[in-house]
């Protein structure tokens, strides 16, 4: 075999051959990814139709689509530039190239799950139990099948921002070319704040794992600065261009579709904060349930369709065209019947989605334990400062999730206005922390099997057991096909 062929297939091998379960896995988590590609209404999403004109902007005009043209005017480009290439070129129809943004995200998966199990042989070489738990957690998420569907920045961002580990890992424990990594690292780092704004979220955990490298090791600092110094200039080569536009425009880097509040904890009651649903968890979890209540709803939408973008539609018999939620969710709100020509499933999957709600509790504690445990681990780390790749890696996973969701949820604060039913609470949005709570739940797993494998092997058998009853919820039932 050619050795650049090997070393393409190197992650997939363990003792010299290929390990058939990973290659299983892999191709089950990126074939379900492919027919939801294929399956999907290119039009149903949120705020489909506007990311669509964003296409279609973009083609005709060759700049950035004004509010006028798309009310997606603030976010940046990159998801929409190779359709709109294609668009351009007048050999494809609007339709077409939005089914090719779908097909895109295939690739972006395939790349996404490949980089994912090169992290795992950075952080710990030919631990294959560690690639297929840390791979089998992040596939067992109906949200990321639900995302990878749809046509958005945030599809574009796990890979990224995993590739930004990868090269991060690689700078820290590889002997690699640095300034090959430096580069690489800078120029994923600018193409995902070209993606979506949540980009900028990983900068504060890039800083924080620079000081954590010096603290282990202080011959890591010329590493460390230098990782900050590329991360700083080169998105500014990359992305600086799109931001310098907004600012022009709108007199903001952060401009945003609706007003900013005063930060205040104080303006949201407690059931924004730890609503658990009032008893509808497990029953009805989706909209207009347990309105405002962050947890819930997040925790609803990472396993199943709160939003109703994907799992739960609404047809008009009239006309055989899909009703978008919003307006399904108006209609509920009314207090009124649903008038006959609604066709919905909304009142019959709503029990199914309770379920999937109340068995992912055991997958759910399986993430909460990998990032709790990670946590002890970076503590206890700091003063023994044990010379294991591993703890690197966790540490970098582990900051990349609390940097993203601290960030996430300023953003709530700033822009969630309390009457509007936590419309901003998406699980869709934090897709680039569901690469990485994969890995810290991997890790946990894979201590399990140190400890006792036939409790891994039952733990993954449970696991086994709830993605196929979890199956259908990761299936778009917004088929193009009757």
């Amino acid at each position: 075999m050619p050795a650049i062929l090997q070393e393409v297939l190197d992650p997939f091998y363990h003792d010299g051959r290929v390990n058939k379960p990973l290659v299983f896995l892999f191709i089950l988590i990126n074939f379900l990814v492919l027919v939801n590609a294929i399956l999907h209404d290119p039009y149903q999403g949120y705020d489909a139709g506007d990311h669509i004109h964003y296409i279609k902007a973009l083609a005709i005009n060759k700049e950035i689509p004004t509010c006028a043209e798309s009310a997606q005017c603030y976010i940046p480009p990159l998801a929409y530039m190779l359709p709109a290439i294609v668009l351009a070129t007048g050999r494809i129809d609007l339709w077409h190239a939005a089914k090719f943004a779908q097909l895109i995200n295939v690739l972006l998966s395939l790349g996404l799950t490949y980089y994912l199990l090169k992290i795992c042989d950075l952080v710990d070489p030919k631990n294959i139990i560690y690639k297929l738990s840390s791979l089998a957690m992040l596939g067992i998420l109906p949200v990321f099948y639900k995302t990878f569907a749809l046509i958005r920045g945030e599809t574009y961002l796990p890979l990224l921002i995993v590739f930004i580990a990868y090269q991060v890992l690689s700078i820290f424990l590889a002997r690699g070319n640095l300034v090959s990594n430096l580069i690489l690292l800078g120029l994923a780092f600018g193409l995902s704040i070209l993606a979506r704004q949540w980009g900028f979220l990983v900068l504060p955990a890039i800083f924080l794992i620079a000081i954590y490298a010096v603290i282990r090791d202080h011959s890591n600092i010329g590493k460390s600065v230098s990782m900050l110094i590329v991360c700083i200039l080169v998105p500014i080569l990359v992305a600086g261009w799109y931001y310098l536009i907004m600012f022009q425009r709108y007199g903001s880097l952060t401009a945003w579709d609706r007003p900013a509040s005063t930060l205040s904890l104080g303006d949201f009651p407690p059931e924004f904060y730890f609503g658990t649903g009032s008893g509808k968890l497990f029953t009805d979890p989706v909209r207009p349930s347990f309105s405002n209540q962050f947890p819930a709803i997040f925790y609803s939408d990472v396993w199943g369709d709160y939003s109703e973008y994907f799992l739960v539609y609404a047809r008009d018999t009239r006309t055989g065209e899909y009703i978008i939620s919003k307006y399904l969710d108006i209609m509920i709100r009314s207090g009124k019947p649903l008038p006959d020509w609604v066709d919905t499933n909304r009142y019959t999957i709503n029990g199914y989605l309770g379920r999937v709600n109340f068995i992912s509790l055991l997958p759910s504690a399986i993430f909460a334990a990998g990032f709790i445990f990670t946590l002890i681990q970076i503590i206890r780390s700091l003063i023994k400062r044990p010379d294991d790749g591993r703890i690197v890696g966790q540490t970098i996973f582990f900051l990349i999730v609390l940097s993203s969701l601290a960030g996430y949820g300023w953003y709530l604060l700033r822009y969630q206005n309390q009457g509007q039913g936590g419309d901003l609470i998406k699980a869709t949005h934090m897709m680039q922390i569901f690469p990485f709570l994969g890995l810290l739940a991997g890790g946990i797993l894979e201590r399990l099997w140190k400890w006792q494998p036939k409790y891994w092997m039952a733990a993954m058998i449970a696991l086994g057991l709830i993605f196929i009853y979890n199956l259908p919820a990761m299936i778009t039932h917004y088929s193009l096909i009757p």
